[in-house]
């Protein structure tokens, strides 16, 4: 089993990376580095997956941020983005996923993928 420090680490240091060469700004609020995940592979497509997409659209001064919070034996991984509002079509992609949104304000956007925990 992996921690989620170890999984987003890498991950994060690539996004930030990418947002010195696409001026943006890169963000990690992590509620417990030392979460064991049990599906280290499904965290780790989400947030590639979610980051991909929110760079496309991102404009120069943006921001994402990727966080994750726990509650009992339910985890909360998230990606916020301040690119514009998701399409409809993008909204129902993301509920075919099987993933927590919220799109709001013409241009902040939250993806969630939340799983049971040990």
């Amino acid at each position: 089993m992996k921690k989620i420090a170890d999984i987003i680490g890498p991950i994060y240091q690539n996004l930030l990376t990418r947002s010195m060469r696409k001026k943006f700004s890169a963000n990690i609020d992590i509620q417990d580095p030392f979460l064991d995940v049990g599906d280290a592979e499904v965290v780790e497509q989400f947030y590639e997956k979610q980051i991909k997409r929110a760079i496309k659209t991102l404009d120069a001064g943006g921001t994402i941020t990727m966080s994750q919070t726990r509650n009992d034996k339910i985890g909360k991984f998230s990606l916020k983005d301040s690119g514009p509002s998701f399409s409809d079509e993008q909204k129902e992609a993301l509920r075919e996923e099987g993933l927590e949104f919220r799109s709001r304000f013409g241009y902040d956007n939250t993806v969630s993928l939340v799983m049971e925990i040990r």
